[in-house]
């Protein structure tokens, strides 16, 4: 439990950043997370009918591609 509570500041500090952040994921100068993921996903062999899962990262620079 003592752990648990150290953690606290830092998950509160984590959330505050990528909250002020997300409004921006989409600007020009963040535009590399789109190169990322479409190289992220060419590097992955999915096929048709696969199933991929992108669980809080940003505004989709990995799922669109996969999708």
């Amino acid at each position: 439990m003592n752990a648990i509570r150290q953690l606290e500041p830092a998950k509160a500090r984590t959330a505050v950043t990528y909250s002020a952040a997300a409004d921006h994921f989409d600007d020009p100068p963040l535009a590399f997370w789109a190169r990322i993921g479409k190289r992220t996903i060419d590097r992955i062999p999915l096929e048709p009918g696969h199933r991929v899962l992108d669980v809080c990262c940003g505004s989709g620079a990995s799922a669109i591609p996969a999708a």
